[in-house]
């Protein structure tokens, strides 16, 4: 008896492109919950929520009061990049200027700091990209702090969080399923990883339009929903 082949070239294009934009649809429609690691790390992913004497925020019924790091509520995240980017809501204000301030944890060595002028009168998502001189080393512990410098004169005024990151070397089987993997597979790859970092990078570079459910669903999963528009639109 001869067995049946099956031939992919007979496959009319019209079909082929409607599996794929079905296959897209479905990724758009698919729920992402972030799968965190047994970690804890000390530090406040948010500040300024409470605070109702903050000179330089903006009162604001649209956008979020708070300082946030778009981290898990367990204030530590992995990473396997070496030069990761790290998101943060910056509330409406008029500050003086923002700073980021990255540590190596054990050594306290100061591995990067960056200031910015503050331009957020309305609320803002911060992306700060480490750069290639400033890169992480595997299987070590940082901690950063972002501010927002209200008076360089009365520190306690300023709004300041800390967080935490590790870098880990991924393993052979996340490095396999991610070589074949499309970008719109990625961010569920990543998420049931634990690897917060490139979760966010991975969703980051999909078409908004088709991840606004994924980002509802992964901020959701972490106590970071009411971001998801901002975080989505940006």
């Amino acid at each position: 008896m001869k067995t049946a082949t099956f031939d992919w070239r007979k496959i009319s294009v019209p079909l082929l492109a409607s599996l794929s934009l079905a296959t897209l649809s479905s990724y758009a429609q698919a729920g992402l919950s972030f799968n965190s690691p047994d970690l804890q790390a000390p530090g406040n992913r948010e500040a300024g929520a409470s605070r109702s004497d903050d000179s330089c925020l903006i009162a604001s019924n649209n956008s979020p009061k708070a300082l946030v790091a778009l981290i898990p509520n367990t204030n530590i995240g992995l990473t396997t990049a070496a030069t990761p980017t790290f998101y943060v809501y910056v509330p409406p204000n008029q500050a003086e200027e923002l700073e980021f301030l990255l540590y190596e944890e054990g050594t306290q060595r100061l591995v990067y700091q960056k200031i910015y002028e503050s331009k957020a009168v309305s609320g803002e998502i911060v992306a700060v990209e480490l750069p290639e001189e400033s890169p992480l080393a595997v299987e070590q512990n940082y901690y950063w702090y972002f501010s927002v410098v209200c008076s360089s004169d009365q520190p306690d005024e300023n709004l300041v969080i800390e967080s935490n990151i590790r870098r880990i070397e991924p393993s052979a089987a996340l490095t396999e399923r991610l070589a074949i993997a499309e970008p719109q597979e990625r961010p569920a790859i990543y998420a049931e990883a634990g690897i917060w970092y490139e979760t966010l990078a991975a969703l980051s570079a999909v078409d908004p339009d088709q991840a606004l459910s994924q980002w509802r669903s992964l901020l959701q999963s972490v106590g970071l929903e009411e971001f998801v528009y901002t975080v989505a639109q940006r």
